[in-house]
């Protein structure tokens, strides 16, 4: 039969029999560590607990008016999830702000230099973020080159945040709701 398989048809995924169980936790009841980025991390699914092949998970937590150095994850992608608080990401060489709210989504390919900003002066930002690095937290590579640059985007954002100037793009937008025939 597979001699008749058209090769430019999708391949159809087969069933296969698992070696190791799910892995369960709660990221609430987990100790947490600083990163190097001295903000809260708590690793939940990583290679020290549970048997991954290529993914980590866990909770950041970055306290009132914190924000990291620029720094990179040359092998990782990673994926944040903002559950809490206002927030910014600086993506790339020129550090382009990219802001966040309850429900925004990242994703970083690997290599790509980034920090991320607490807008709040007191508010705590909670995300969880899912790794390609399966230790959560070995991928990371400081880059002093771009200390500068965060500085002055961090102050213009934090400026702008306190005089309600990025109020308009961190409202939600209407959602769009999908009818059955539409």
């Amino acid at each position: 039969m597979s001699a008749d398989r058209d090769p430019a048809a999708p391949r159809i995924p087969q069933p296969r029999r698992a070696r190791e169980e799910p892995f369960h936790t709660n990221v609430y009841e987990l100790p947490s560590v600083r990163g190097k980025q001295q903000q809260v991390l708590t690793p939940a699914v990583h290679a020290g607990v549970a048997p991954v092949r290529r993914l980590a998970v866990g909770a950041v937590e970055m306290p009132g008016g914190h924000s990291t150095y620029a720094h990179e994850h040359p092998e990782s992608e990673i994926v944040v999830i903002v559950v809490e608080g206002i927030a910014a990401s600086l993506c790339g060489e020129d550090m382009t702000p990219v802001l966040h709210r309850p429900g925004s989504v990242i994703w970083i390919p690997p290599g790509v230099a980034h920090a991320a900003v607490n807008l709040h002066p007191r508010a705590r930002v909670l995300g969880f973020e899912a790794r390609t690095d399966r230790t959560f937290g070995e991928d990371t590579v400081l880059r002093p080159d771009l200390d500068a640059l965060v500085d002055q985007r961090v102050e213009r954002l934090r400026r702008d945040y306190a005089r309600g100037l990025l109020d308009a793009r961190l409202r939600p937008a209407a959602a769009t709701v999908l009818r059955e025939g539409a």
